[in-house]
Formats: structure tokens, sequence, C-alpha cells
């Protein structure tokens, strides 16, 4: 009589690893983009700090923190998680996108650089 083999599920095995790949990039992400408010900047390619505030009234502080309040980190969210995307926002009306006018004396490599953060930027703003 021939033994029955117990094949695992492959299958269910893919489906439940994909989600948890998934879940782990979303985690990653918003912990990335929480994480420039600690940092004071953004990181892309290189570190890039925020601008210092332009009133010295509440030293110390960072640029887009508000008086106490951590509003618009604690807004920044997961919003969208498939196969195909992960979408980090945030629902703050005052989150806007920054992007400043290139100089026309900047390198095709600055540039470039330049083109791929105002790619990612704007998520941040959750404006399409």
């Amino acid at each position: 009589m021939a033994e029955i083999n117990n094949i695992p599920d492959f299958i269910e095995m893919w489906k439940v690893a994909k989600k948890d790949i998934i879940d782990t990039i979303a985690v990653e992400a918003l912990n990335f983009f929480q994480d420039t408010f600690n940092k004071g900047g953004f990181t892309d390619a290189n570190f890039e700090a925020w601008q210092e505030r332009k009133n010295n009234v509440d030293a110390g502080r960072a640029i887009l923190v508000g008086p106490g309040s951590g509003f618009l980190q604690r807004s920044i969210d997961v919003t969208h998680k498939s196969e195909r995307k992960v979408e980090i926002s945030t629902d703050a009306i005052y989150a806007e996108i920054h992007i400043p006018i290139p100089d026309k004396n900047i390198s095709k490599l600055k540039r470039k650089q330049h083109s791929k953060r105002v790619a990612i930027e704007p998520i941040i703003g959750h404006l399409k």
C-alpha cells in the first residue's frame, strides 16, 4: 500500500509571507517619515536638515513641530497598503507640499536627486 504524503500548502504560505512583508514595509515607511521629525530633516541620498525657524520666539523647536502639540507628526499614517504600493500621508489640512524653485546653476546629478525627492514628498502632503 502506498504511503500518502502531506504536501505543505505552499500557496497559503506565500500569501501569509507576502502579507507580512507588506505590513513590514508599511511600518518601516511610516517610521522613516515620522523619524524626520526627530532628526529635524529629510533623508534621501543624504540627510538634509530643515531650515531654522525665522523667528526665535520658541528657540530649539523644529520648524515643522508645533508648540507642544506634535499633531503633524502624529497625523502621518499608512493610508493604503497593497502589493503594488504602500502610501503614507497625513490628513492635516495645513500640511502642504513645499517644492523649492530649482536653481539654474545646479548640476545634472543634483537635479536628478531633487527630482527623486520631489516624487516622494508629495505623498506626505497627500495631494495628487
